[in-house]
């Protein structure tokens, strides 16, 4: 079976979900969850956020897993992770569904550890690439919100394996002790750095802002229709259901009905003063350049 098959990928934490959630809500079509999370996906994955090039993650295993992944035909891996049910978490549930199911004409392929595979994703020229962002400081205090790690020192050790240039202000920080928003910050950082190259460079990628879900619902359902062909149901807005001021914040990754509010500022509760300057010090140039290249390429 020939199926079309459109990847969401972007930094962790910043809305791959939600968008991968609106498009797989159109008949015919079907989602496929994080096949490259090195500890649920398919046994070709063996580092998180897999570089072609590096870490044994060769072309050829790329192209095998990219086709694979269109064809539903995948190996998935047991959980070793107690809070996961070894064998029906959302993983291996889509990948089920996506082998079995004969009726999806297309498949969405909802992964940030597939980001650094963007580019090659995009160059077969078949499979549309959408790429989610959102600013450092929601993505710093989501990653100690959820006490999240991320491998920063391997992922920087095969991004030179691959001939990638971290940035030397990341190296900097990787000197320091490893906290979670120290890792939310640093991956951040190298993950759009990379973007920045990528979208200079030409390559055919649809970034969109997550916050233009809630802010411009028309201009985040036109850029999804013009990059797949998919006519999605419109966000309902930015007021809806806000949580209290006074309420804890969930340690959960997905939260249904946030508003605005909650999604782009919920970090003051979070991290504490030093942090976020840590964060803006790190981020805010690239943070604005990033913005402003999008911008300029919309209203092109």
């Amino acid at each position: 079976m020939h199926r079309r098959l459109i990847l969401i990928t972007g930094a962790p934490r910043t809305g791959t979900t939600v968008v991968g959630e609106y498009l797989s809500g159109c008949s015919g079509v079907g989602e496929l969850y994080e096949p490259m999370n090195a500890n649920v996906g398919d046994r070709a994955v063996q580092n998180q956020f897999e570089i072609v090039g590096a870490g044994g993650f060769s072309t050829e295993v790329a192209s095998d897993l990219i086709e694979r992944i269109r064809r539903g035909k995948l190996h998935t891996k047991s959980p070793q992770n107690a809070n996961r049910n070894r064998f029906l978490n959302r993983t291996k549930r889509t990948a089920l569904s996506a082998r079995y199911w004969p009726f999806y004409r297309t498949l969405v392929w909802k992964d940030p550890f597939a980001i650094f595979l963007a580019p090659e994703v995009a160059a077969r020229g078949d499979i549309p690439v959408i790429v989610t962002i959102r600013d450092p400081l929601s993505v710093t205090g989501s990653f100690k919100r959820m006490n999240w790690t991320a491998p920063i020192a391997d992922l920087i050790a095969r991004m030179e394996e691959a001939g990638l240039k971290p940035p030397e202000a990341a190296r900097t920080l990787l000197a320091q002790e490893q906290t979670p928003a120290r890792a939310g910050m640093i991956l951040w950082h190298l993950v759009h750095a990379e973007l920045l190259r990528w979208l200079d460079a030409g390559v055919p990628l649809t970034p969109i802002l997550t916050t233009d879900i809630l802010t411009q619902p028309e201009r985040f359902t036109a850029t999804i229709k013009q990059s797949t062909g998919l006519e999605i149901k419109a966000p309902p807005g930015p007021e809806v259901a806000p949580i209290p001021p006074n309420e804890d914040l969930p340690d959960k990754a997905h939260i249904k009905q946030r508003n605005l509010d909650n999604v782009s500022s919920y970090w003051k509760k979070v991290l504490t003063e030093d942090e976020a300057a840590e964060c803006r010090a790190l981020n805010d140039k690239q943070w604005a350049t990033l913005a402003a290249t999008i911008r300029n390429s919309d209203a092109q």
